[in-house]
C-alpha cells in the first residue's frame, strides 16, 4: 500500500465526511422548520377550538326603527375576541366594518374582567343598520376572524 492509495483513501474519507456533514445540516434545518410549522398549526387549532360566540337574541322593531337590527352576542369561548374584526351578514349580504353600517359595544353589566375587552362570558350589543326586504324570515350571520360562524334566524 503506497502513499497514493493512502492519500486516495483519505480524500475519499474527507469527501464522505463533508457530504455527511451537509446532509446532517440540511436535515437538521428541515426538521427544525417542520417542528416549528407543526407548533404554529397546533397553536392556531388550539385558539380556534377555544373560540366561540353565539347570537342569543335579535331585536327588531319595524314600527320605531325599521332600519336597525339589535343582536346580542355572547362570547361563549375561552379566549378574548376582538369584536372589531367581526364580519356580519344579513340575509347573506356583508355589512361593512364602519360606524355607518354597524356599531358594537360591550354591555356594561357583563364587562367585568377586562373593561373594554370582549372576554369570555361577556355580551356585546351589535346594532346593524340595514333596510330589510319584505320577506318575513331573515338570518344574521356572525363570522369571527378565525372563521368560526354563528347564525340566528328571526322574523319581522
Amino acid at each position: 500500500m503506497g502513499f497514493s492509495e493512502t492519500a486516495t483513501q483519505v480524500i475519499f474519507f474527507m469527501a464522505v465526511l463533508i457530504v455527511s456533514t451537509f446532509v446532517v445540516v440540511f436535515f437538521n434545518d428541515y426538521s427544525r422548520e417542520a417542528v416549528d410549522s407543526a407548533n404554529i398549526q397546533r397553536q392556531q387549532l388550539s385558539e380556534k377550538l377555544k373560540t366561540s360566540a353565539s347570537i342569543d337574541i335579535i331585536n327588531f322593531d319595524d314600527s320605531t326603527n325599521p332600519d336597525t337590527i339589535n343582536a346580542y352576542v355572547k362570547n361563549t369561548g375561552l379566549v378574548t375576541i376582538n369584536y372589531e374584526d367581526l364580519d356580519l351578514y344579513v340575509d347573506n349580504v356583508r355589512i361593512p366594518r364602519d360606524n355607518l353600517n354597524r356599531t358594537i359595544q360591550i354591555l356594561a353589566d357583563t364587562d367585568t374582567t377586562n373593561v373594554g375587552v370582549w372576554d369570555s362570558k361577556e355580551v356585546i350589543l351589535v346594532q346593524i343598520f340595514y333596510n330589510l326586504t319584505s320577506s318575513t324570515t331573515h338570518t344574521v350571520d356572525l363570522v369571527l376572524s378565525n372563521g368560526i360562524r354563528s347564525s340566528l334566524d328571526f322574523s319581522t
